[in-house]
C-alpha cells in the first residue's frame, strides 16, 4: 500500500503559527527565570510590605503582563473591525 500523493508544494505535519512558538520560546525562559530565582525577597507596593518567594512574584507578574497585552490587543482588534 503506497501513501496518497500530495499535490506540488503542501506539507505535511503539524503547522506551528510563529505566535505559538514565541509563546512557548518565552514559557521556556520564564519556568528557568523562575527555577533559578527561588529565595524569599521583601516586596513593598503603595502601603503594603510582605515578603514573598520571588518565583511567585515572578509568575504574577508575567501573569498581569500577559491580562495586560491581551487587553490591549482585544481593544485595538475592536477597534479596526469598526473602521472596516
Amino acid at each position: 500500500m503506497t501513501a496518497p500523493e500530495r499535490p506540488e508544494g503542501e506539507r505535511s505535519g503539524i503547522a506551528l503559527s510563529p505566535r505559538l512558538v514565541a509563546g512557548m520560546v518565552l514559557g521556556a525562559a520564564l519556568a528557568l527565570l523562575v527555577a533559578q530565582n527561588t529565595r524569599s525577597t521583601k516586596v513593598k507596593w503603595l502601603t503594603f510590605e510582605t515578603e514573598q518567594p520571588l518565583w511567585l512574584l515572578l509568575i504574577i507578574t508575567a501573569a498581569v503582563t500577559l491580562v495586560i497585552a491581551e487587553l490591549v490587543g482585544g481593544a485595538r482588534r475592536r477597534r479596526r473591525r469598526r473602521r472596516d
